[in-house]
């Protein structure tokens, strides 16, 4: 635990969001929480892609901001004010074109081949919602995005990309693949914040963090 994060514990209950184990690594092993409690948002993410045509980046927000809303609902008073940190990831391609979790491989493939045959990044978008919450009636929400292109390499072996996707890894991620694990001999470079890939902005996610508090 750093300083920050050990000064955050001691003022505020500190609760992450998400049910995503990148994101609880990322709050642990590099913004150094220790004691948090992890709350899964019970918004069913099914807002209507139809209305975001064109706007993908406002879609992932209206979903992070409904994320950290049913949250909300759950909450009870206690000794300290709740620091709640909740997030949303999809990946965009260069028409707009949405790409969440993949639900079978066969889509996972589709995806993952279109990325390295496209020949232009793909844009991992993570909306952050960040609420300090004292109780019912008092609590503030801070929300903004974090945008990093990803470069898939176009001569990577279809061969390699086919192993990827038989070994069931990267269903329950957005685009279908993890830049930290195996996926990574797919891309070539990224253009951002890597741990925004991962699933959570730390840089901004300091930053903000430290405006509010």
């Amino acid at each position: 635990m750093n300083v920050l994060s050990k000064r955050l514990s001691d003022k505020y209950d500190v609760i992450l969001a998400s049910s995503s184990p990148r994101r609880y690594e990322i709050m642990t092993e590099q913004m150094g929480f220790v004691d948090i409690r992890v709350m899964k948002p019970s918004f069913e993410e099914d807002l209507d892609k139809s209305l975001y045509e064109g706007n993908p980046v406002q879609y992932v927000q209206d979903t992070c901001k409904e994320k950290a809303k049913s949250i909300l609902t759950e909450l009870t008073e206690g000794a300290k004010p709740k620091l709640i940190i909740c997030a949303d990831t999809i990946v965009v391609d260069h028409t707009e074109q949405i790409y969440e979790k993949p639900i079978e491989r066969e889509v996972q493939l589709r995806n993952l081949i279109k990325f390295t045959q496209s020949g232009k990044p793909m844009r991992v978008v993570t909306a952050v919602t960040i609420i300090v919450y004292k109780t019912s009636n008092d609590y503030c929400f801070d929300s903004f995005n974090e945008q990093t292109e990803v470069f898939f390499d176009s001569n990577i072996p279809r061969s390699l990309i086919e192993m990827y996707v038989e070994s069931g890894d990267g269903l329950q991620v957005a685009g279908g693949f993890k830049v930290q694990g195996f996926s990574g001999c797919l891309i070539r470079g990224i253009n951002g914040d890597y741990y925004n890939v991962v699933g959570l902005p730390l840089n901004a996610t300091w930053k903000r963090i430290c405006t509010l508090v």
